[in-house]
């Protein structure tokens, strides 16, 4: 998920931040993930989806809120998948995918 030795950038780590939260909250239960908790992690990581095109980081032609939307989806289903079946294969390709599709784009 990450380069070797390439120190990640702030935005970067606002996004993780987001994530871990929203993966680790789902381990809570049900009740902890409200509309508020998810609205929150969606803003949270379509600001830094914006930060990235700001800065030059990923395609400013990627649309930011559907992104954030599918990104914090797959790590919703991904955690849900993690905690039935024990199996981190899921959760981790939904990261891999998005940080990847957001790579490319800036290519």
């Amino acid at each position: 998920m990450s380069d070797e030795g390439v120190p990640p950038e702030p935005t970067d780590l606002r996004i993780w931040a987001s994530l871990l939260e929203a993966a680790t909250t789902v381990s809570l239960g049900k009740h902890a993930v409200t509309p508020a908790r998810v609205r929150r992690w969606h803003d949270q990581i379509a600001t830094a989806i914006h930060r990235l095109q700001r800065d030059g980081k990923t395609d400013r032609a990627i649309d930011a809120v559907q992104t954030a939307a599918a990104l914090l989806a797959g790590v919703q289903g991904g955690a849900e998948i993690l905690l039935a079946t024990g199996d981190p294969s899921f959760l981790e390709a939904a990261i891999d995918d998005a940080v990847n599709m957001l790579r490319l784009t800036r290519e």
